[in-house]
């Protein structure tokens, strides 16, 4: 059997426009080095009341394969987890 990743969506939270910024250059350039499409990218700002916090809510997907005629087979899909490090606050990326 051949299995072909054709479309994965994402949704992160980020602290700052600033980090939205960052942070869209960064999948840009990934999309470029996985030989992928960037197909979407949006964000919302949103503010919880009884923190007194606004964060963003960020929204992104690849295109890896068409559909109707996919040409790369997918070999591994891989989550990279971090531990929290309270020092490396501002290290978001």
């Amino acid at each position: 059997m051949i299995l072909y990743l054709i479309k994965s969506t994402n949704e992160v939270r980020l602290e700052t426009m600033d980090d939205v910024e960052t942070f869209h250059k960064k999948v840009q350039k990934e999309a470029e080095e996985m030989k992928c499409t960037l197909s979407s990218f949006s964000w919302v700002e949103k503010e919880n009341k009884k923190l007194e916090e606004t964060y963003y809510q960020v929204k992104y997907a690849f295109v890896f394969n068409k559909l109707a005629d996919p040409e790369v087979p997918l070999n591994k899909i891989e989550y990279k987890m971090r531990e929290y490090q309270e020092e490396q606050e501002n290290d978001v990326f």
